[in-house]
């Protein structure tokens, strides 16, 4: 086999777990709660005249140390796929404590390092040089704009009402790897935050168009804040694994 052509194989399929992931994880990332914080939300794929494809994730927050003299903490997410492995696992992304809305715009860019746990394969890491050439490599570009709305109230995912504020939300993404077909992505939507919550997320919808050549692909999402709470004990040590290789994406 030869490498090149197998590493395009297995980035050209990432569109489903790489590019979804990148509009809702970053909308964590702005406000990051008290250490052992976490909560849960309801993921809606919704597909007009089908039932809507249902999943259930949790966010939370540990302590990430110093890292090049600046304070960090880990935003994980759970169980999320990573770059077209086929297993769901543990999402981690070591990240500044303090960040602004257009850093945390920049998630995967802005990291330390971004941790994936595989249940069954074990962990692997990526660090910044790694995102950095994986993105050069399939030319990943994101530019990311949030206009704020007003006040609104908004719906958990109990059908509890929560004095919100309401943030505008559009991506353009673009993924043109060297032998394969560019995917343009425009993702529209609106989040809505209150403060008081960890994470400050109670919901968001959105909706991705997609284009690869003269198809087009259109879906819909929506995500609801569920339970929240924070853990009194302290988590695991973190394994790190292996530092990221191509045979990673390769070897699902």
């Amino acid at each position: 086999m030869r490498v090149l052509p197998a590493i395009l194989a297995v980035l050209a399929g990432l569109g489903a777990s790489t590019r979804p992931a990148l509009a809702q994880w970053e909308i964590f990332a702005e406000r990051m709660p008290a250490d052992g914080s976490w909560a849960t939300y309801r993921m809606s794929a919704i597909e007009e005249g089908k039932p809507d494809k249902v999943t259930e994730v949790k966010v939370s927050s540990r302590d990430g140390t110093v890292v090049r003299g600046v304070p960090c903490v880990w935003l994980e997410i759970e169980p999320v796929k990573w770059l077209g492995q086929r297993n769901k696992g543990r999402l981690s992304f070591l990240i500044p404590r303090t960040m602004d809305r257009e850093k945390a715009g920049r998630l995967i860019h802005e990291a330390f390092e971004i941790l994936f746990t595989d249940p069954v394969r074990g962990p692997w890491h990526m660090r910044p040089e790694d995102v950095a050439d994986v993105c050069e490599l399939v030319e990943l570009r994101a530019v990311w704009k949030f206009t704020p709305q007003g006040e609104e109230a908004a719906k958990d995912g109990k059908g509890v009402t929560h004095p919100c504020s309401r943030i505008g939300l559009r991506g353009d993404l673009s993924l043109d790897p060297p032998l394969l077909k560019r995917i343009d992505t425009v993702l529209e939507g609106v989040i809505w935050r209150d403060e008081s919550k960890p994470f400050g997320v109670v919901r968001a919808e959105w909706v991705m168009t997609e284009r690869k050549g003269s198809d087009t692909e259109v879906e819909r999402r929506r995500m609801e804040l569920l339970e929240w709470g924070r853990e009194a004990a302290p988590p695991k040590p973190i394994e790190h694994g292996d530092r990221f290789t191509y045979w990673k994406l390769i070897r699902r």
